[in-house]
């Protein structure tokens, strides 16, 4: 789906590269082409963006038990397996979230391309209103329902979400050596005072 909408988007993009002023004048092609890519776009946010929402949160909470358990060590081979299926499992979710996220980008990225491209042509016919009006009408409408892909309307796919999972993953880490390197020492000085204590 992803490819489809952006060849879409790409074909127009070229169409605007020509600057074929017979075949920008007849634009309404071009901006219903424009409005099915974004309603096939708002149609997967509505069929599959909470199903995505799931799927990050579920990548999330395997990533942080992952770190959880290789920052406590395995103590068994039942932990060692453990581990490595967590391994697995959330190096398998993190590609397929990079593969979401990269075609949601580049579709974005496309129709930032149209819309760099409509201003061109607008300024090469700028004197010839017959052209320039539909372009124009297009610029409006890029600008207003740019592509925008969502997980349930709570966030929005694309390369700032995988920083941000990757800012949650690390600053949890963080949190959770700290808070071992804390509770280890209050253990021993906890162990210490016991040991003194008994031999006075």
């Amino acid at each position: 789906m992803y490819s489809a909408i952006r060849s879409r988007l790409k074909g127009i993009g070229d169409v605007l590269e020509r600057n074929d002023a017979q075949k920008l004048s007849s634009m309404e092609v071009l901006i219903n082409i424009h409005t099915r890519c974004t309603d096939a776009i708002d149609l997967c946010n509505d069929l599959y963006g909470i199903n995505l929402a799931i799927s990050v949160l579920h990548l999330v909470l395997y990533a942080l038990r992952l770190v959880s358990l290789f920052l406590e060590g395995p103590k068994d081979d039942k932990d060692k397996t453990m581990l490595l299926m967590l391994v697995l499992w959330t190096l398998y979710g993190f590609v397929q979230a990079f593969m979401v996220v990269l075609n949601s980008q580049r579709v974005i990225d496309a129709s930032k391309a149209i819309l760099a491209k409509t201003y061109k042509a607008m300024n090469y016919y700028n004197n010839i209103p017959m052209v320039r009006k539909p372009l124009s009408r297009l610029a409006k409408q890029i600008g207003a329902r740019s592509p925008v892909f969502t997980a349930g309307d709570f966030f929005n796919i694309d390369l700032n979400m995988l920083f941000t999972l990757f800012n949650l993953i690390t600053t949890y880490t963080i949190v959770v050596i700290q808070f071992s390197g804390t509770t280890n020492s209050r253990f021993y000085e906890q162990m210490t005072f016991e040991n003194t204590t008994d031999n006075s």
